[in-house]
């Protein structure tokens, strides 16, 4: 499905958004752009906006009746200073362009989100993280604009409420497009490789930033389909975290569950309960489960958008019904 109209933004001046950096002498066609944009934004012509990074977290059951907006301004400041390193980047920079300029700058932090697919915008928004490491650990502010209002707005780590895989953006409601975040790596960080699976790929090998780089872009390719093959939004849920007294109930009765203790509760792998229902031997019709990663929905002979809704309502019924665990969506659903 495809949305009714699309504005695309490479810069604040491009949407007529205020911005420190720019001169007087831009002010009157400012102004002009921002009273252009307003007009699409107020109720009085379209209803609603949705704020869309790369679209590779996101699925649309049916045409979506507003503007859907894409900033792709795409530039980074790096500052150094005696606690540590700063890194300014526009929302619009590919989150796999950010985590690579870190590693090349030798600051510790990002290298184990390698190959994610999303803005740096859409990280904050989604609360990105793997093997161990979300966004949030390294996040310091970010600037945002109120669509609706033109007033510029800074959000602290506090303001955004990150939770797992999610923050106040996350809402189809949400008027503030995110034009900058800013990340501070302290000098003294060390590398976080306490996931089991990362652990046995790097036994033996030489630890820097571009070996686990490395490593967890080739456990990523070997996981993942190729989306050009089978399209898909990655991984579809969010893996459920439980209390310690739920997750001894289930121990008892499935010796081999996978988890692991978040240090207050802990979490099960949604792609283990989803198997564990039997969806990977299900590979008969246009959606399925991938047959190497149960967690990743897709698309293999152009099913709809609410084809593929109503399948993963299947599957969180059947998750529901054998564990007593409510799956959750991390995919935005339009």
């Amino acid at each position: 499905y495809s949305p009714r109209g699309i504005c695309i933004f490479r810069s604040i001046i491009d949407a007529g958004l205020p911005d420190s950096t720019v001169m007087s002498t831009k002010e009157p066609e400012r102004e002009k752009r921002r009273k252009r944009f307003q007009g699409f934004t107020k109720n009085g012509n379209n209803k609603k906006f949705f704020i869309l990074g790369t679209g590779s977290n996101t699925l649309f059951t049916k045409d979506f009746e507003g503007i859907i907006i894409k900033y792709t301004a795409d530039n980074i400041q790096i500052t150094n200073d005696t606690d540590g390193t700063y890194c300014l980047a526009d929302s619009g920079m590919l989150w796999d362009d950010l985590v690579k300029i870190s590693i090349n700058n030798n600051i510790i932090g990002f290298e184990n989100l390698a190959k994610i697919p999303s803005s740096v915008g859409a990280a904050d928004v989604q609360n990105i993280g793997a093997y161990g490491r979300e966004q949030k650990d390294f996040f310091s502010y970010l600037e945002a604009v109120n669509l609706i209002t033109g007033e510029k707005k800074k959000f602290t780590k506090q303001d955004c409420c990150f939770e797992y895989r999610s923050s106040i953006f996350k809402n189809i409601k949400n008027n503030y497009l995110v034009v900058k975040v800013c990340y501070f790596f302290p000098k003294k960080n060390s590398y976080c490789i306490n996931y089991p699976d990362l652990q046995k790929e790097l036994n033996n090998k030489y630890l820097d930033l571009n070996t686990i780089y490395n490593t967890i872009s080739d456990i990523r390719q070997n996981k993942l389909p190729d989306i050009k093959e089978y399209p898909n939004a990655g991984s579809f849920f969010k893996n459920p975290i439980i209390s310690y007294d739920s997750f001894e109930l289930l121990k008892k009765e499935y010796s081999d569950i996978k988890f692991f203790d978040t240090g207050n509760a802990v979490k099960i792998p949604a792609a283990w309960l989803i198997e564990k229902c039997g969806w990977k031997n299900k590979q008969d019709s246009p959606v399925c489960v991938y047959e190497k990663h149960a967690l990743i929905i897709v698309n293999k002979n152009n099913a709809s958008g609410q084809d593929i809704y109503n399948f993963s309502q299947e599957i969180i019924n059947s998750v529901k019904q054998k564990f007593n665990i409510e799956l959750e969506p991390e995919v935005i659903i339009l």
